[in-house]
């Protein structure tokens, strides 16, 4: 296991198979006004959908998410982990 990846783990008392969600979770924990995960984050994808590597002046920002990958179990994971962290806005009718 990488340095990296054993402090996240440290960090937030997950395991490798849950890494991307636990620091999404570590994130919106956060005292920042802000928190922003990427879409690959959620998804649990790896490094082949990257949006950009860093020092590369080419081949970056091409990663589109598919339409297929927005289905109700993503979207309910999604709202799960947000509502969880208490970040949500309120829904249009409150």
């Amino acid at each position: 296991m990488r340095h990296t990846q054993q402090a996240a783990l440290a960090l937030t008392g997950g395991q490798p198979e849950t890494i991307h969600h636990d620091m999404i979770r570590a994130a919106l924990a956060s005292p920042a006004t802000v928190a922003i995960a990427p879409a690959q984050d959620y998804l649990g994808l790896g490094s082949n959908a990257r949006f950009n590597t860093p020092g590369t002046a080419t081949g970056n920002w091409r990663w589109r998410i598919r339409d297929i990958q927005l289905d109700r179990e993503f979207c309910d994971n999604t709202v799960g982990i947000v509502a969880a962290s208490g970040r949500q806005f309120p829904s249009a009718g409150s």
